[in-house]
């Protein structure tokens, strides 16, 4: 087995689940990733972190920023710049309403 294919295979035993679901579509489901069960557990994060940045080498990447969604993107560009040593931004969805107002 393949280092990606045992990382996989560790992301799917932590993050798959089996049961009854309604996605964000309001379709249904009996499988639902939660990615929450994966961007929590610090050495799984750790272990994803390293396999982003290995992909990003590989591809000839040497950013000089990375940029990542608010919430769910965040555990993974933060896990990817800290191999990387590289900042990073959060994007929002919306300007906030307070403080910086900013998006990025």
């Amino acid at each position: 087995m393949s280092p990606d294919d045992r990382l996989a295979t560790r992301v799917a035993e932590r993050a798959l689940l089996r049961g009854e679901f309604v996605l964000r579509s309001g379709k249904r489901s009996t499988v639902y990733l939660d990615k929450y069960r994966f961007e929590t557990d610090p050495a799984l994060l750790r272990e994803i972190g390293a396999a982003l940045a290995e992909l990003a080498r590989e591809r000839g990447g040497s950013p000089d920023l990375l940029a990542g969604p608010e919430l769910g993107a965040v555990p993974l560009v933060t896990a990817l710049a800290l191999e990387l040593d590289v900042p990073f931004v959060i994007v929002r969805k919306a300007a906030k309403g307070y403080g910086t107002e900013k998006r990025l």
